[in-house]
């Protein structure tokens, strides 16, 4: 279970059941996948957790092919890193929640006024390389990613956490938990 801000636990089948009308999620055992020559069938809770200062995401399909499939669920309050991409592009589909995202200026000039954007349920962002930018969560949100592959291409601009650049390995040390 994920815990919202005010400490009550979601159900993440719930959720997306809720964001998604007509989803249908399996029964447990949630975390069996089966491969079927070049066919691969996950359960939604058997995919890797990353936890991360502002919440966590769910990796559902990795960097191995050609494209990422992640589910992120940031706490209310909290906000990814001002970020970039060098290569990376990814399309992000707000399924639940209330957020802002802040976009616009460059790397070179960090005096650049930004935009502020609110977003709602079944809005979409699609961050083309380069482009600068964070989500903050009004609420409690939950965001469909699909990006390609390059999962280690964050230049981070501003952080609240002062992590560095790249994909950081302490928040992967717990890789392939489930919950």
């Amino acid at each position: 279970m994920h815990q919202a801000a005010n400490g009550d636990d979601l159900d993440l089948s719930a959720i997306l059941k809720a964001a998604l009308p007509g989803l249908i999620v399996p029964a447990p055992p949630w975390d069996e996948a089966r491969s079927e020559s070049s066919l691969i069938v996950g359960h939604l809770p058997g995919a890797t957790v990353v936890r991360k200062p502002w919440g966590q995401e769910r990796w559902l399909v990795q960097g191995d092919g050609r494209l990422v499939l992640k589910l992120i669920m940031l706490t209310s309050g909290h906000r990814t890193s001002l970020q970039l991409h060098r290569k990376k592009e990814e399309v992000s589909l707000l399924l639940w929640g209330r957020a802002r995202l802040v976009s616009g200026g460059s790397a070179e000039d960090a005096s650049t006024v930004l935009e502020v954007s609110e977003l709602a349920p079944g809005t979409f962002v699609h961050v083309r390389p380069g482009a600068v930018h964070r989500i903050e969560a009004v609420d409690d949100i939950l965001l469909l990613e699909v990006s390609t592959p390059e999962v280690d291409d964050v230049v981070r601009l501003r952080d609240d956490w002062s992590r560095s650049d790249g994909r950081l390995a302490a928040e992967h040390s717990d890789s392939g938990q489930n919950l």
